[in-house]
């Protein structure tokens, strides 16, 4: 199939089943994922009879590998004619005992790797910059200060109010006392200054839009960073992920597998490294303008960018479908994964057979097999990249067990969105708060530290062994320009010692309310030690009333008041 042809394929498909804001679920109702993304414990690798068996899966239908070194109108030639194989067999519909050969699209493995600059002089802070770039950070910056610009001119202690209640532990990081005191945060700025950052985070210019404009110009700008920053290998991944949210939100979603069980859902494309390349944010239920599978239309949203590379898709049984199999082989992408036994199209002479401990059938339509195995359960699969048959592999304690080899495969590749979420969770930035989209802003700055940490191992592979939170550490290093040598903090004396006496009549006050709003204005001293800090008390007896927090500053302040007119 030449590329004109590979177009109007694509263009078709779009066409019947691919809609800007499809969806194809309740927003309360599960996502059919099963109990399990693993169809078994994953095996740590298999033994070299299967690395050979799998390379003569992929052998032409002349049963000759094809010759790297040739021609490259005679390899176009090739793959056009298997192509055309490939199209022939789609109008078998027919299941068939036989094997079939399994198409090679010559997927060009030098493509795949960073695309980015990395230099040798690189840092993590480097690399992460290129994954998070500036327009990312003027975007944010952007409509933060526009939003914050509106709060200005509203009440003075509406921001820190909604701050306090939004996250009530945020100012404890930012306290002196012994129980939360860290020396970074209070060096660093106030918490009151934190907190109204915080509350003007936005990533949308214009207000009372929908719900989903609040973060899709952020999301569509994080997904051109990370796709542009690497190409993936042969394996990639697609598979959900769930940012837990339990306040009230239209398109909340419930899924049992997952840990959160409620929140927002994302579609993830990965790289079997478990790079994050493409992301979606689930909308909740829409209208259906067309008659195509929703489900369906997800997959070609995503995976578009890779389509006829020869990339090999790994899917679980939301996802799969003889159809969607089918019509991925004719944009030269192969699939495997699991399946539900009722998709439409199913082989009857498979999905009712019974079976018995370590049975193995299989059935073929054109160039899709789809098999069942019973283990612990029956297993049903799909695949279009490797012929069935039974492979010995060994699992994490060294027991051979002999299973299909679109299983074992399954089982290697399938795990890149869990291990992304796996090392999120362990370092998560979100926290809690009444406004979702802030929780999807930090979201996605975790995925792009993530993303840089595996961009870093693998352009300096000499720090392959670098742990994901020292490289996490380096960030923080960096951005709040902290130093690394060891840091003293003041200890408090346990009894305060006046040299020079303080004259009665200096006491503090509260300063005066206006209305029911507390008031606030800098302290005098941390303004001398250049500290940035407000306080809401004075002095009663100075001439000037100068505001002084309570405590040092009060009597700093005072000494050096007497030392002067000394």
């Amino acid at each position: 199939m030449d590329h004109e042809k590979q177009q109007e394929h694509l263009q078709k498909m779009f066409d019947e089943c691919c809609t800007d804001d499809s969806s194809e679920e309740d927003p309360y109702q599960t996502d059919g994922d099963g109990d399990s993304d693993y169809v078994m414990e994953n095996s740590s690798s298999s033994d070299d009879d299967v690395d050979s068996d799998e390379e003569s899966a992929c052998i032409g239908s002349d049963g000759e590998a094809n010759d790297s070194g040739s021609d490259d109108v005679e390899a176009d030639e090739n793959i056009d004619s298997e192509t055309d194989d490939v199209e022939a067999d789609e109008n078998d519909k027919d299941w068939h005992d036989t094997v079939s050969d399994i198409p090679n699209f010559n997927f060009d493995s030098t493509s795949s790797g960073i695309k980015i600059e990395i230099s040798d002089t690189s840092s993590p802070i480097d690399v992460f910059n290129k994954v998070f770039n500036n327009n990312i950070m003027e975007l944010l910056i952007s409509c933060t200060n526009e939003y914050g610009l509106k709060l200005s001119n509203q009440q003075r202690g509406l921001c820190l109010l909604q701050g306090q209640i939004k996250v009530p532990k945020i100012r404890q990081l930012f306290s002196k006392s012994a129980l939360y005191y860290h020396p970074a945060f209070s060096a660093t700025m106030s918490g009151r200054r934190f907190e109204q950052i915080l509350r003007c985070l936005t990533a949308n210019h214009v207000r009372g839009e929908s719900h989903m404009a609040k973060i899709s110009n952020f999301v569509k700008l994080i997904n051109q960073s990370f796709q542009a920053a690497f190409w993936p290998s042969e394996q990639i991944v697609l598979d959900e992920s769930l940012l837990l949210h339990k306040g009230r939100l239209v398109f909340r979603q419930y899924i049992k597998s997952k840990r959160a069980r409620f929140g927002i859902k994302f579609f993830q494309l990965c790289d079997s490294s478990s790079y994050v390349l493409n992301i979606e944010t689930y909308k909740g239920k829409q209208p259906d303008p067309t008659k195509g599978s929703k489900i369906d239309a997800i997959v070609y949203r995503l995976v578009t960018p890779y389509f006829g590379k020869g990339h090999h898709l790994f899917l679980d049984n939301y996802y799969n479908s003889i159809n969607l199999s089918h019509d991925l082989l004719l944009l030269k992408t192969h699939t495997t994964g699991t399946l539900r036994s009722n998709r439409k199209g199913n082989p009857i002479e498979v999905t009712k057979k019974k079976l018995k401990t370590g049975q193995y059938i299989w059935k073929r339509q054109g160039k899709v097999y789809v098999s069942k195995w019973y283990d612990k359960r029956d297993v049903l699969c799909i695949t279009t990249g490797y012929s069935p048959r039974m492979v010995i592999t060994k699992n994490r304690f060294g027991v051979e067990k002999s299973k299909p080899l679109e299983i074992v495969r399954y089982n290697e590749f399938m795990g890149g969105v869990d291990r992304t979420d796996q090392m999120n969770s362990y370092y998560s930035s979100p926290r809690k708060t009444i406004r979702w989209y802030k929780k999807v802003i930090f979201r996605m700055l975790d995925l792009a530290v993530h993303n840089s940490f595996l961009l870093y191992k693998k352009r300096f592979p000499a720090k392959s062994k670098m742990e994901f939170l020292t490289f996490r550490e380096e960030l923080i290093y960096a951005m709040i320009d902290l130093p690394k040598s060891k840091f003293h903090p003041e200890k408090p004396s346990r009894k305060r010692r006046l040299t020079v006496p303080i004259q009665i009549d200096h006491f503090l006050e509260n300063i005066p309310r206006k209305g029911t709003k507390k008031q606030y204005i800098r302290c005098r001293q941390c303004s001398k030690n250049g500290v940035r800090k407000e306080t809401s008390v004075r002095c009663a007896g100075c001439e000037v009333k100068p505001g002084l927090c309570v405590g040092n500053c009060f009597t700093d302040w005072h000494q050096q008041q007497s030392s002067n007119l000394e």
